[in-house]
């Protein structure tokens, strides 16, 4: 779901779009939405059509981040086409920045950014994510949103094993892109 920006007052008011998975057809639904920041743990709001929702930090998800460097693998959770990707991470820029580029077994390119957030880049864990997809059976490109480190499988795509794991969700799709060991 993409949520419209927070104001200086900690709010926000305006549509919402809930996006479907590719692989369950994809697709759309806007509503209007008011909501408040809480707390900096606490976020709540509500539909026009009177449902209510709560978002909070899940704890597998917090903690210190580390560039990563090196090979790793990546799959697009809810894709139509089963594609995984043989990616290399190298740190740059400041903090834990990384640039990453590979290809998978469709013929797909991917390269592109996980810039980290924030002037405390050893605890911020929010990256500005950007990938652009070329060649044969791509996803739709570029994926850019917002990304997270985690040591958590979240989507169990690595059958939970322990190690660093990063995550993309694409701003204007339901796709998330799972980066495991």
């Amino acid at each position: 779901m993409v949520l419209p920006t927070i104001t200086g007052s900690c709010s926000f008011s305006g549509s919402a779009t809930a996006y479907g998975t590719p692989g369950t057809g994809g697709g759309s639904a806007t509503d209007s939405v008011k909501g408040k920041v809480n707390s900096s743990t606490s976020i709540t709001g509500t539909l026009s059509n009177g449902n209510t929702f709560s978002l909070a930090p899940n704890s597998p998800l917090s903690g210190s981040v580390a560039a990563v460097s090196g090979s790793m693998l990546g799959e697009i959770e809810g894709a139509s086409l089963a594609a995984i990707w043989q990616l290399n991470f190298s740190p740059t820029g400041t903090g834990a920045s990384m640039s990453v580029s590979g290809t998978n077994n469709n013929g797909c390119n991917a390269s592109g950014t996980f810039t980290q957030e924030g002037s405390n880049v050893t605890n911020l864990n929010i990256f500005d994510v950007s990938i652009t997809f070329t060649g044969t059976n791509c996803p739709p490109s570029p994926l850019n949103g917002v990304g997270f480190e985690s040591n958590s499988d979240y989507f169990q795509m690595n059958g939970g094993a322990p190690g660093v794991y990063l995550y993309a969700a694409s701003s204007s799709g339901a796709s998330v892109l799972e980066v495991f060991p």
